[in-house]
């Protein structure tokens, strides 16, 4: 077990795939030996620290239940996906994984719902938002091609167990234009279909730009492509307000989208 760990623990932390077992051994014929005691005072350490550890914002794959609307976000590197989490569900910023500069913060997949399992919204049902990391990162590991394939391993584990996703809020700078490759592995699972729940959202912009201004900058760039096939565009204002009415339009259809899966 020792050994399967070192070799695997980096692939398995950087899919969420994280397992945390130890053992506490109260009784042995070595009972006697220091070193052997020395280890059963560790492990009691270690077991008393998992017990009585806090719950983290943040949630495993492996909590996700079908009840939950799934939104992921994607983007490049720096473009607020973090912030976008921390500005709607109230988690502070540091819990979130906000940088304040271009070099990523985000180095796994992260799940998160609001801390108070606030339904408010989406007629009730519970959100939880995928947080990735960035494309084009700075982080040598983790290339376009490795994000996708990390995505591919959420989305079949979540298939399997009938969790679908809700909605994807694609977040990009307005200068800037989503890649129609990094929904490839959304497209492998759900269709084409999939593309009706894709938001390709404007950020990085402050509150009083004007509508005039609005429409411009959802019109920069070229993205007929995917709105060709179904995606549709919004523009974030960086409030908790424009947050939650994104994920809402986001997640409308989410009795269509489990209709046609189940």
């Amino acid at each position: 077990m020792d050994s399967w760990w070192t070799n695997n623990k980096d692939s398995s932390v950087f899919h969420e795939l994280v397992v945390d077992v130890h053992a506490c051994v109260t009784t042995s014929a070595k009972s006697a030996d220091p070193i052997y005691q020395q280890r059963i005072q560790s492990s009691r350490r270690r077991l008393r620290e998992l017990v009585q550890r806090p719950i983290p914002s943040s949630i495993s794959l492996y909590e996700l239940t079908r009840e939950c609307a799934v939104i992921f976000l994607l983007g490049s590197t720096g473009c607020g996906k973090s912030l976008f989490i921390s500005t709607l569900t109230g988690i502070p910023e540091d819990e979130a994984g906000v940088g304040h500069d271009l070099k990523s913060r985000t180095d796994r997949f992260r799940a998160f719902k609001f801390p108070d399992g606030n339904k408010s919204f989406n007629n009730g049902i519970p959100v939880v938002l995928i947080d990735t990391p960035g494309f084009n990162n700075s982080d040598k590991r983790l290339s376009d091609e490795s994000i996708c394939k990390s995505t591919s391993v959420w989305l079949l584990e979540m298939y399997k167990r009938d969790i679908i996703v809700a909605g994807i809020l694609y977040l990009h700078h307005p200068s800037g234009d989503p890649k129609t490759a990094h929904l490839g592995p959304f497209v492998e699972v759900y269709g084409e279909s999939i593309y009706s729940r894709v938001g390709l959202v404007a950020t990085m912009h402050d509150d009083d730009i004007n509508q005039q201004n609005e429409s411009q900058n959802l019109r920069a760039g070229d993205l007929d492509q995917l709105v060709s096939k179904g995606a549709k565009r919004f523009f974030y204002k960086n409030t908790p307000e424009s947050a939650q009415k994104l994920c809402q339009k986001i997640t409308d259809n989410i009795g269509v989208a489990r209709a046609a899966h189940f």
